[in-house]
């Protein structure tokens, strides 16, 4: 056989061989294997335009797509290497008649099969180097490296995610070999076994996010690397170095200050543990006990949220506090030495540790604050010993374990930091007799050595110069800020704060490790600001990491996160997706907890949006709403979760007056959940308040109400969530404007400040909502038909019900505000149909009685007010009939004023006026003048009916109704006028006019009638001015 010139050619096979057998021989005469190979292995890199000849380009287009990728060759130049440019567009559009396919939006490229050898299939062999290694320039979106093996799926794919830290910039990144995931199609299989680095066949890049939109992503080299400094590939890697090991950082301008930070231990720690040699050891006045063990636990354990007083920010709170938060501590005790104060002993014993061997002393004495007294002798002795099961206690056994786990450098790095530390207190030596001669370390000063002698400065070259290790946390500070973060983010609902955000970005910009959390961190401030794209981007590195640190725990949690993220954006199909594969996963993995919170968020959901739900196909799994709180309630009393049975009895009074059944037995689940949380310390006042809020405004008694919305604000506002808050204020500026107080009102919600709330998205859109209702009723009562177009631009309800991810609640007051102002221009065909689509809507969402019942006062009005009493008359007596069992009293109050209305115009004044005479006391201790107003106008127009000369002969019984009659009208009049309506105002100067022209006095009339006129006048220019 004659080898053809392409076989000799550079990539043909005789070529390849010849290499293979070149790589194995010195591999085998070097004994490489013996050894950590120092030098980088590389495996692509794109020096000229033939090296794209070896790579391959994918994307959904083979299969019909509509994605689009480049990859092209860009030379070298004086500010970037030589590169590849992986670009394109993303697309997710499916592609026509291949209904087979549901899902594209996908790009990538991957290096070609090496080919076979004589030896047989090429690989490359990186089982000697840890890491694989990526230079590129990112546009910041979510890009994965891919990696296959010579395995026994040949479909498995290992990925690991391409996190750029500098998008637009050029930067490295390392990447474990060991950190990989092994994935399949794109789901992650089960069990993770050892990638088979001997054998590894391709490496890729692919972009799966789905997100429609241009991508760029620039790449020079990917080579394997030991991390050395023989690596003369990484050594002249511009830009940010990301997973460096510790003992490979360069030195570089951008990473000479960066240093591994602290485990556990900081100088911080130290200093707390000379504090409590001291308090252990020395008598100290009682004053001083509860201030310096406060002090201690506030550093040393998480702090727990009361449910009374609110979170106190201090000194002492941050992990990285100066030195003069013990001074701020112990400065006002004095010592049982004449003339020197506690503060005085503590920096005495903070600068008798004069050298590196006393530092060693005090942690290998720290077990003599823990143990007992083992004789006699000890018994003389007034010390305090520590518990070993007690919080200082545990402190103090971990510090001596993370001291004895320090290799030497960072003993010593340690070391420096403490003596930094205190080094603003130096001026206190002088105080203290022997102190001051010894200096920084006794050792240096007995051997005579000055700061230019070189055994002083290999120890302390760097003691002179600007230290950030002292205010820097250490590792478990971090966690410790990045779990009570996301605990004020899951409780509260509010965004982290600018100032905190930018210390968090520079605390883990400095550390040498990623924390999972601090991606679920952003995700949640990303969530809450509305920025979409960029929640699931760190919702998906969130459980990126969180698989190669194999917490599969957190599998269910994250999807949890996915189903509540998709359903406040209005996705509700991915949102059902996402919530029935956590709750399939949490009962695989017997997560009750989880499985439990999943099925009472899925309840409340179909509640509260049944449109949205049904159209994306969610059917219920525990039938009625009633079964499947009834199931909560049981899984919650089975596995004791307190919070989750105190939100069940809540839901269950709120499908109580849902439902119009009784009263009384609502209050009775306020009630039970009430004594739950005194009994068991759950965090739920809230959520009671408002519901009770909203029983008590049911029943017709606001002062109550507001009173309950006082009380959150008040009492409970720092441990309450902020949507609470917002909602406690509404329902107080909603009180108001129904007393025609709308400036109050107004001011109630712009005097909420947003930027303590961080300006979230949700929030904002909540508060313009509200405050453009309470506007646009103004606005209808003035008759400013200007403002009121010019508002119902922005806040008109949709068209369509199924498509609307506004609260329900606020969706049915902008409703009922629209329809007001239908009806009170006079479009009375539009009202009618808007009446209409309302009423069938809520009835298919079977909503709460309240609405419904407002609905039928709607009709009935609006069929008063085009003259056809009769129909509205029935559909007034069945709202009457509905209000009174579910006690729905304002709703009563207005029916029984509709039903006297039309009964006046069917000639049954006395009958009318009983009505009213009845509900008029109910409604004046009600407070809303409007209805008031019109309960007013309605007596007077029943006493002018009945002073009618063809039911009333006696001349003085006439003119006593008709007296009457102008007493309420007056009466009528001022209620409108406290309620800025205009239109109703002026009706009741036009009934003065009439009555005063059927008596005969014109002059009266004509004066009456000039009031009228001057009113209109006025409102309409006070609508000019404004």
């Amino acid at each position: 056989m004659r080898p053809t010139p392409r076989s000799f050619a550079q990539g043909g096979f005789i070529s390849r061989s010849l290499e293979e057998f070149k790589r194995l021989s010195a591999f085998a005469l070097k004994l490489e294997g013996l050894s950590t190979p120092r030098k980088p292995f590389p495996l692509v890199k794109f020096e000229t335009a033939e090296d794209l000849k070896q790579c391959k380009k994918m994307s959904d287009k083979d299969i019909g797509g509509y994605s689009t990728v480049n990859l092209d060759h860009y030379p070298v130049t004086q500010n970037e290497p030589a590169h590849a440019r992986f670009h394109g567009t993303i697309s997710t559009q499916l592609p026509h008649n291949q209904p087979h396919i549901q899902r594209t939006g996908y790009a990538g490229f991957r290096t070609l099969e090496r080919g076979r050898t004589i030896f047989g299939p090429s690989f490359w062999d990186v089982s000697l180097y840890g890491y694989l290694a990526l230079q590129f320039k990112s546009d910041g979106r979510k890009y994965f490296v891919n990696v296959q093996t010579d395995s026994i799926v040949p479909t498995d794919i290992h990925q690991h995610l391409l996190h750029s830290k500098t998008p637009g910039e050029w930067e490295t990144v390392l990447i474990k070999w060991s950190e990989f995931v092994r994935t399949n199609h794109g789901q992650v299989v089960e069990p993770q076994r050892e990638m088979l680095t001997q054998k590894v066949r391709t490496v890729g890049i692919s972009l799966i996010d789905r997100i429609p939109g241009p991508y760029d992503l620039s790449i020079s080299n990917i080579w394997a690397t030991n991390a050395t400094e023989e690596d003369d590939i990484l050594r002249n890697a511009p830009g940010v170095i990301q997973g460096l090991p510790v003992l490979s950082q360069r030195t570089s301008d951008h990473n000479k200050n960066m240093e591994e930070r602290a485990r556990y231990l900081t100088a911080q720690k130290i200093s707390l543990l000379v504090l409590l040699r001291l308090y252990c050891s020395s008598t100290l006045p009682s004053s001083a006990t509860i201030p310096i063990l406060s002090f201690v636990l506030s550093t040393t354990v998480p702090s727990t949220s009361s449910s009374v007083r609110s979170l106190r920010s201090s000194a002492t709170s941050n992990p990285s506090f100066s030195i003069d938060s013990f001074e701020d501590v112990l400065q006002g005790h004095a010592s049982n030495m004449p003339g020197r104060t506690l503060l005085d002993l503590f920096l005495k014993s903070m600068w008798e540790m004069n050298s590196f061997d006393a530092l060693h002393a005090l942690f290998d004495n720290l077990g003599e604050l823990l143990m007992a007294p083992s004789n006699i002798e000890g018994e003389g002795q007034e010390r305090i010993y520590l518990s070993k099961t007690s919080p200082l206690g545990i402190f103090v056994r971990r510090a001596r374990l993370e001291f004895d786990r320090l290799q030497f450098e960072d003993t010593i790095a340690l070391w420096s930091s403490f003596v930094r530390y205190r080094a603003p207190t130096a001026q206190w030596t002088k105080r203290l007799a022997g102190l001051a001669a010894s200096g920084v370390d006794a050792v240096i000063a007995e051997m005579g050595m000055q700061e230019s002698d070189d055994v002083y400065e290999i120890a302390y070259r760097d003691l002179h110069e600007p230290d950030d290790r002292t205010q820097v946390v250490s590792q478990d500070d971090l966690d410790r800020i990045l779990e009570f973060q996301l605990d004020r983010l899951q409780r509260f609902g509010d965004r982290v704060p600018e100032s905190m955000r930018t210390q968090l970005r520079g605390m883990l910009a400095s550390s040498s490790t990623v924390h999972r959390q601090a991606y679920l961190v952003q995700f949640f401030d990303a969530w809450k600001a509305g920025d979409y794209t960029s929640a699931f981007d760190n919702l998906h590195r969130y459980y990126d990491y969180a698989m190669q640190t194999r917490e599969k725990i957190h599998y269910q949690y994250a999807l949890l996160h996915m189903a509540i993220l998709q359903a406040d954006f209005g996705c509700f199909g991915e949102a059902i997706a996402a919530i029935n594969e956590t709750i399939a996963t949490a009962r695989e993995s017997q997560d009750m907890t989880c499985l439990s919170f999943s099925m009472s968020w899925l309840n409340h959901m179909s509640k509260a949006y049944p449109k949205q739900m049904k159209a994306a196909g969610y059917m219920s799994m525990l039938g009625s709403e009633r079964d499947a709180l009834a199931f909560l309630k049981a899984k919650a009393r089975e596995f004791k979760m307190h919070n989750l049975l105190s939100a069940t009895l809540l839901n269950d009074a709120k499908l109580v007056l849902s439902t119009g059944d009784s009263v009384s037995r609502a209050f009775e689940h306020i009630y039970q959940s009430s004594h739950l949380n005194i009994k068991e310390n759950v965090n739920s006042y809230g959520g009671q308040m408002l519901l009770q809020s909203t029983l008590y405004s049911r029943l017709g008694i606001p002062h109550l109400a507001n009173v309950h919305c006082a009380l959150l604000l008040d009492c409970h506002g720092a441990s309450c969530p902020i949507d609470e808050k917002l909602r406690a204020v509404g329902r107080q500026a909603f009180i108001m404007s129904q007393n025609g107080r709308y400036d109050e009102a107004i001011e109630a919600f712009q005097s909420i400040n947003l930027t303590a709330h961080n300006k979230s998205l949700k929030f904002n859109q909540y508060l313009i909502l509200c405050v453009g209702i309470i506007k646009l009723k103004r606005a209808i009562r003035r008759a400013d038909w200007s403002t009121c177009s010019h508002l119902l631009a922005t806040v008109k309800p949709s068209n369509d019900p199924s498509s609307d991810t506004l609260d329900p609640e606020l969706h049915f007051l902008l409703s009922e505000a629209y329809i007001d102002y239908l009806v009170s221009k006079g479009d009375y065909p539009l009202a009618f149909t808007t009446i209409s689509n309302l009423a069938q809507s809520l009835k298919e969402d079977n909503a709460d009685i309240l609405q419904r019942v407002s609905v039928l006062l709607m009709k009935a009005d609006l069929f008063r007010n085009v003259g056809q009493s009769e129909r509205g008359f029935s559909i007034a007596l069945r709202a009457a009939s509905v209000a009174y069992k579910a006690k729905l009293m304002p709703s009563l109050w207005s029916a029984v004023g509709l039903l006297a209305n039309i009964l006046n115009n069917l000639g049954e004044c006395a009958s009318a006026k009983r009505l009213l005479e009845a509900v008029l006391p109910q409604s004046l201790e009600n407070g809303d003048n409007m209805l008031s107003g019109t309960l007013y106008s309605h007596l007077g127009d029943s006493f002018m009916g009945l002073a009618d000369p063809a039911k009333t002969t006696e001349p003085r019984l006439q003119t006593s109704y008709i007296a009457k009659a102008e007493l309420y009208i007056d009466r009528a009049r001022d209620c409108f006028k406290r309620n800025g309506y205009l239109d109703g105002e002026c009706e009741q100067l036009m009934k003065k006019a009439i009555i005063a022209k059927l008596r005969g006095d014109e002059k009266l009339a004509e004066e009456w009638s000039q009031n009228h006129n001057r009113v209109w006048e006025e409102g309409m220019r006070s609508i000019e001015q404004t």
